[in-house]
């Protein structure tokens, strides 16, 4: 019997969910950070020419930003659920789901990513926008998972998704302010430990926390959805 099984069979814990998700990323820590950093370096390109805008890069940079999330954490998700089934999980298997299955994905990813967009755009929206961000990214938590291990298409994830997490959406919430919260608390940490004259050092140090902090939320989520699996019951 596996340590999913034994672990996760009962019920959906916020704590042995954030653990195990901690020893995920302790095994496979060189092939994550590999996977993130191959989703990081096209953006970093386009955001390096001398005509990107920093400050507000706009629509093109942001889009592939997020489609390039969004496969990240699908290839992440696999190699967690790989890993707690208790098998040995491959960087060319992980990147080849996520691509094969790229467009239900991307679907999601976009779903997902579009009110923080819109926020970015027009700050002033985010007391409109944020009740129902929060609605969907709860609702669809677990669906970039489940295009992952179920080979879902875009609406049949969507569906899962909202089957699997309800009377859980509490806890999900929970999780993400966790993850929400220690990014804060990072990059405070960061900014007190470093002299304010290195903005390079700084920002490097900004870009590490961020990858290091999306890595561990894709691993996250597809423990969670292991064990939003193995606690569903139907109604």
């Amino acid at each position: 019997m596996t340590e999913l099984t034994t672990q996760m069979q009962e019920s959906f814990n916020i704590a042995r969910i954030l653990r195990l998700g901690l020893g995920v990323g302790w095994r496979r820590a060189p092939m994550l950070l590999l996977l993130g950093l191959m989703a990081q370096v096209p953006g970093i390109v386009l955001a390096s020419h001398d005509s990107v805008d920093l400050e507000n890069p706009g629509a093109l940079i942001r889009l592939v930003a997020l489609a390039l999330s969004s496969l990240m954490m699908a290839a992440v998700s696999c190699v967690a659920i790989t890993d707690l089934k208790g098998r040995q999980p491959s960087f060319l298997k992980c990147t080849k789901v996520a691509l094969i299955q790229m467009y239900p994905i991307l679907g999601v990813g976009l779903l997902l990513g579009l009110f923080p967009m819109l926020i970015s755009y027009e700050p002033r929206l985010l007391t409109a926008l944020l009740l129902p961000w929060l609605v969907i990214t709860t609702l669809l938590y677990a669906a970039i998972p489940a295009v992952v291990e179920e080979q879902a298409g875009f609406r049949y994830s969507l569906l899962r998704s909202a089957q699997l997490t309800r009377g859980r959406r509490w806890r999900i919430l929970a999780i993400l302010s966790v993850l929400g919260f220690a990014k804060i608390a990072l990059t405070k940490l960061a900014e007190n430990a470093l002299p304010a004259d290195q903005d390079t050092l700084l920002l490097c140090l900004y870009l590490g926390l961020d990858l290091v902090i999306e890595i561990f939320a894709g691993i996250v989520a597809g423990v969670s959805y292991l064990s939003l699996v193995r606690s569903f019951r139907p109604s």
